[in-house]
């Protein structure tokens, strides 16, 4: 399925809007700075954001399908909600 880009980009496209429905931020990509780690890849970031800036959908739409875990990507934003209710 990684081979498979266009569903590749659908799948990082819902996880990134299910993300932001539920911490928020805006779709970026980085295409000045090339020694950014996530240059020229889609990902959301919010100046609300704690710890991590950046939340990349495609890493874990790639992840999330190499270990085949049925809770990968829900226990990531679980995480990331926690974090972000902790810092206000």
């Amino acid at each position: 399925m990684i081979n498979d880009v266009k569903t590749l980009d659908y799948l990082t496209v819902y996880i990134g809007e299910t993300f932001r429905k539920h911490i928020g931020g805006k779709w970026y990509i980085d295409l000045k700075n090339k020694k950014n780690a996530y240059y020229s890849m889609l990902v959301l970031t919010g100046s609300k954001y704690r710890g991590e800036l950046y939340k990349a959908p495609m890493t874990y739409a790639t992840a999330c399908i190499n270990r085949k875990k049925g809770d990968y990507i829900s226990t990531i934003l679980r995480n990331c909600i926690e974090y972000q209710e902790k810092a206000r």
